[in-house]
C-alpha cells in the first residue's frame, strides 16, 4: 500500500506524538514525500526555529527514504524514486 502523510504528521513524529517505528513497522507500506513537504519546509524557515530544515529532511528520508510522489499534469500522478540528494 503506498501512503502520502501531511507534514503534520511528520511533525507530530519529531515531536514524539507518534512513533516513527509505528509507522515503518506496517507490513507492505510504502510512504512517499511531495513537493508540498518541501514547500512548506522552505516557508517554515522564516520561523527562525534552530534546526528545522535538518530535523525536517531526517524525518522525511526517515520514513519516506527516497520515495517521491509528483503530479505530472492536472490528472497524473507518478511515483519515484530520488537517486541524489541536493540542499535546498
Amino acid at each position: 500500500m503506498r501512503v502520502y502523510l501531511d507534514n503534520n504528521v511528520l511533525i507530530d513524529i519529531e515531536e514524539s506524538v507518534y512513533s516513527l517505528n509505528d509507522f515503518l513497522s506496517i507490513a507492505g507500506v510504502e510512504y512517499y514525500y511531495s513537493n508540498a513537504h518541501i514547500s512548506e519546509l522552505l516557508n517554515g524557515e522564516g520561523k527562525a526555529i534552530p534546526g528545522l530544515k535538518e530535523r525536517r529532511l531526517s524525518s522525511i528520508s526517515a520514513v519516506c527514504c527516497n520515495k517521491y510522489l509528483f503530479q505530472d499534469t492536472p490528472s497524473v500522478i507518478r511515483l519515484a524514486k530520488v537517486h541524489a540528494r541536493t540542499s535546498i
